[in-house]
């Protein structure tokens, strides 16, 4: 994790696999009931450690949510930045974020549905300072491949990077919340038939066919 630390450092010496259990237990409340709602005990007792041991760890309950939101960057990034920094062409690099949004069904569902949670949370400033950190990553990530790849010739010129990525972003981002929230595929359904919601390939080939005629010179 980056040098922004929300926890304290006892945290730091207990072994890797307890450090884990405790925020994947963060991770699964908050993303159930936000921050506002969510219980420091039942984090706690999911973690099968003393309310007390869980402040010595985190101070607040906000540093202990910062940390999750942390771990959700640091997931974020280790999956983008292989596929932007690898050389291939812009749509090979779409169509592996693509394939990466269908793996993280199963995986990665509770961070999925914390950033679905904290862009509507009551505590607006919290919210905006935590998704300027994510936005943040994926904005630039994404504007650079796709201005790297018009001066490769690969897409169309005409494109301003940054509102296509912006376009790219919010279609993965729906995507990556139709695959972990009931709500959001329910919606999905609505638009493409259930059948189609249930075939993941024959949904990405759709979506992988309307992003290359997006993008195509």
């Amino acid at each position: 994790m980056n040098e922004h630390r929300h926890w304290t450092p006892v945290f730091d010496r207990i072994p890797e696999e307890k450090r884990n259990r405790i925020l994947a237990s963060a991770v699964a409340e908050f993303a159930k009931r936000g921050f506002s709602a969510a219980s420091t005990a039942a984090i706690a007792e999911a973690a099968g450690i003393s309310i007390g041991s869980l402040f010595k760890y985190f101070r607040t309950k906000e540093d202990l949510y910062l940390a999750v939101v942390e771990l959700g960057l640091q997931t974020l990034d280790e999956t983008l930045r292989p596929i932007v920094e690898s050389g291939e062409p812009l749509l090979t690099k779409v169509e592996r974020i693509v394939d990466a949004a269908f793996a993280s069904r199963g995986v990665h569902d509770d961070l999925n549905r914390l950033y679905n949670r904290f862009t509507t949370e009551a505590d607006a400033d919290l919210a905006n300072r935590l998704s300027r950190s994510l936005e943040g990553l994926t904005a630039e990530a994404y504007s650079r491949m796709i201005a790297e790849a018009q001066d490769r010739g690969e897409i169309r010129r005409d494109l301003d990077p940054r509102v296509a990525a912006f376009l790219l972003d919010n279609i993965l981002l729906m995507l990556q919340f139709s695959m972990s929230n009931e709500y959001y595929r329910d919606r999905l359904a609505l638009y493409v038939g259930p059948r189609t919601v249930e075939d993941d390939d024959t949904l990405k080939r759709a979506i992988m066919t309307f992003l290359r005629s997006a993008f195509a010179e």
